[in-house]
C-alpha cells in the first residue's frame, strides 16, 4: 500500500481520484491546493503526489518544484485539462520542466489512473 497525496482545486476530482485510488488499496489524503498540499508533504511521508497544474493559489509547477525538495524520493504524475492550450500540450511542457513519472488529461478514466498509478510505483 502506497500513500498518495491528491490535489486539486476542484472537490469532485479530489474525491474521483481517492476513492479510485483507496478502492485499489492505497492509502490516500487529499489537498484543495499547492499552499495546503505543501503543509501536508512537511509533517507526513508520500511516496506519490497526483497533482492538477493549474490552480489558482500555488501552481502544480511550483508544487512540484517545492515538493521534491522536501521528498527526494517522491513520485509525481500530473493532471490537467490544460486550460486555453490541449491537455497534451500543456502535459508534454510540465513534463520537459518537471521530468513527471506519469501524467493524464482530464477527464480521467479510472482504468488509466489505476495502471499509471501502479506503473509509476513500481518503477
Amino acid at each position: 500500500m502506497a500513500k498518495i497525496l491528491v490535489v486539486d482545486d476542484v472537490p469532485v476530482v479530489c474525491e474521483f481520484i481517492s476513492l479510485a485510488l483507496t478502492e485499489a488499496g492505497h492509502g490516500v489524503d487529499m489537498a484543495s491546493g499547492g499552499r495546503e498540499a505543501m503543509e501536508k508533504i512537511k509533517s507526513n511521508h508520500y511516496d506519490l503526489l497526483i497533482t492538477d497544474l493549474l490552480m489558482p493559489d500555488m501552481d502544480g509547477f511550483e508544487l512540484v518544484s517545492a515538493a521534491k525538495k522536501q521528498l527526494k524520493q517522491l513520485k509525481i504524475i500530473a493532471i490537467s485539462a490544460g486550460g486555453a492550450i490541449s491537455s497534451d500540450v500543456y502535459l508534454d511542457m510540465a513534463d520537459d520542466r518537471l521530468q513527471l513519472d506519469g501524467r493524464l488529461p482530464k477527464p480521467i478514466e479510472v482504468d488509466d489512473l489505476i495502471e499509471l498509478t501502479e506503473r509509476v510505483l513500481t518503477k
